[in-house]
């Protein structure tokens, strides 16, 4: 599968990496939220509202622009490249924890026969 070409675009929270094309023929991105209680918005008008962390580099909070998505919980709203540094979004989905089975095997391997534990204390 071939990678979309990434442009470089400027934005309100700083250099920003972005495919070249939405519409690409590349199989689209998933996004996925990390913790409970977050909601996804969207910024609609002229009032002020600004990100509630600071981008790298900047002693001040930027603005959320008319158009832009973010994230909120609360009095707090996040723009997604904020979010995705404080680890809240990812393109990656989390980890499945192990099968049962898998752990049943592991439980097996450090019984013997009498079926107490082999297990070392550290000291």
């Amino acid at each position: 599968m071939k990678k979309p070409e990434m442009i470089a675009s400027e934005s309100a929270t700083g250099s920003d990496i972005a495919p070249a094309s939405l519409s690409g023929s590349s199989a689209p991105r998933r996004l996925f939220v990390h913790e409970p209680g977050w909601r996804v918005s969207m910024k609609v008008g002229s009032e002020r509202e600004y990100c509630y962390m600071m981008s790298p580099g900047q002693d001040y909070y930027h603005r959320l622009l008319d158009g832009e998505v973010f994230v909120n919980k609360g009095d707090e709203r996040i723009c997604f490249a904020c979010a995705e540094r404080r680890g809240l979004l990812s393109f990656e989905a989390k980890h499945l924890r192990p099968s049962i089975a898998s752990l049943n095997h592991e439980i097996d391997r450090l019984l013997d026969e009498s079926g107490v534990a082999l297990v070392e204390r550290p000291e």
